[in-house]
């Protein structure tokens, strides 16, 4: 978990000190793609943004957008994960039931990533476009569940959740039900609202391992 959470703030974080070498040259300019792209997506649309508008705002070349990320998914991935990660450390830090801090910290983040059901399925869509892009899904994934580990370590510890299966596996479970709600929700499925989609979804799963349901 060391190692996830030095990555997510070496690929997160560029501090200036002093003159600038090579590597803190580089860590500024992916920062600068990186914030570009989240603010244009933001602002236009996913579909409007392209790679030629991200680079041209951020005061790069094209190619320089691709020495840093692989496609605009990338970014997506990457800011995803970064937001987990905040909202795993802030969540981890309550005191009281795991349970809706985990909920919250999950809602946070769809809130965050704003997504609307044709972003989502852009998304989805550009995932099944080819092996690579398949296999940096799965990576992603297998990241935002290293992220949660924790949240099930905690809830074990304090005697919420079960100890039935390892906190890896549960950890792995919350992802595949975050990942299932907005594939499900983009696609038409479930309620319109998002958000209450998902409070529902992850409250039925979390209850479900819970040491003591209700």
């Amino acid at each position: 978990m060391d190692t996830a959470k030095s990555t997510l703030f070496f690929c997160y974080t560029g501090v200036e000190v002093g003159p600038l070498n090579r590597e803190e040259k580089k860590r500024i300019t992916r920062q600068k793609i990186f914030d570009t792209a989240i603010r244009l997506i933001s602002e236009n649309g996913y579909a409007a943004t392209t790679v030629e508008i991200i680079a041209k705002e951020a005061g790069v070349a094209k190619g320089t957008f691709f020495n840093y990320f692989k496609s605009k998914e990338s970014v997506l991935d990457e800011y995803e994960r970064v937001s987990l990660f905040t909202e795993a450390e802030g969540a981890m830090q309550l005191d009281g039931p795991i349970s809706p801090a985990i909920i919250m910290a999950l809602i946070n983040v769809l809130q965050k990533m704003n997504y609307t059901r044709s972003l989502r399925r852009a998304t989805v869509m550009a995932t099944l476009a080819g092996e690579d892009s398949l296999a940096e899904h799965r990576q992603n994934m297998k990241n935002l569940a290293e992220i949660a580990i924790p949240f099930f370590v905690i809830g074990q510890e304090r005697g919420e959740f079960s100890k039935d299966y390892p906190p890896e596996l549960l950890a792995d479970l919350l992802i595949q039900t975050y990942i299932g709600i907005l594939t499900h929700w983009c696609m038409g499925g479930g309620d319109d609202d998002l958000i209450k989609q998902a409070a529902l979804s992850l409250e039925l799963f979390l209850a479900s391992i819970s040491k003591n349901p209700h």
